[in-house]
């Protein structure tokens, strides 16, 4: 059985290329195998309700990853024999990804929209489920989504959607139910 560690840098960057450069020459410095991002919009991420009365969440703009960086991230991680990922959160995200992405990896709470996975799907690409939100019948509805639109069977990652998740809520037992239930690797991603 072979594993594979890849380094959720998310949105810790600061907009700073040189800072997202340097986490990943940390990730290849301790072992890791790929790193991943995100890629979202704050406009398309939230309702423009929310935006008009919450200023917590207007001030998450600067936690956009800019759209000009990707290509410097990925060039960096294969240069470093590195998996490059990055989860998109808005459809037009998928086109801008695929020429720069080893892989999608598909956030838990988007995990019901099915647009998205064909979309990554269509493009060939391995695509990486996460299932923290979702019950076992919207897991296999999704890889069954995947599979439709892509030869390439979707892997899945078991996660609780707290951050940070209590250790005695892991519920690692789930890793092996998720497998027997989409006969699909299963791995796990980690709040802990």
């Amino acid at each position: 059985m072979s594993m594979e560690f890849i380094a959720e840098i998310s949105s810790n960057h600061h907009g700073d290329l040189n800072r997202c450069l340097k986490f990943i020459d940390v990730a290849a410095e301790i072992g890791c195998d790929g790193v991943k991002f995100q890629l979202f919009k704050i406009n398309k991420l939230f309702a423009p309700e929310i935006l008009n009365v919450s200023k917590e969440h207007r001030d998450r703009k600067k936690w956009e990853l800019p759209i000009e960086f990707i290509k410097h991230l990925s060039v960096r991680s294969h240069e470093l024999g590195l998996t490059f990922s990055c989860t998109p959160f808005y459809l037009k995200a998928v086109e801008i990804l695929e020429p720069w992405v080893d892989f999608y990896k598909i956030a838990s709470y988007e995990l019901l929209w099915d647009d998205l996975i064909e979309k990554c799907a269509q493009t060939g690409k391995r695509i990486v489920l996460s299932t923290g939100m979702a019950d076992i019948d919207e897991i296999k509805h999704a890889v069954n989504i995947a599979n439709s639109k892509s030869k390439k069977k979707p892997q899945l990652l078991h996660c609780v959607s707290g951050y940070p998740t209590p250790t005695n809520q892991t519920n690692l037992a789930a890793i092996k139910n998720i497998r027997e239930a989409t006969n699909c690797k299963v791995g796990w991603s980690d709040h802990s």
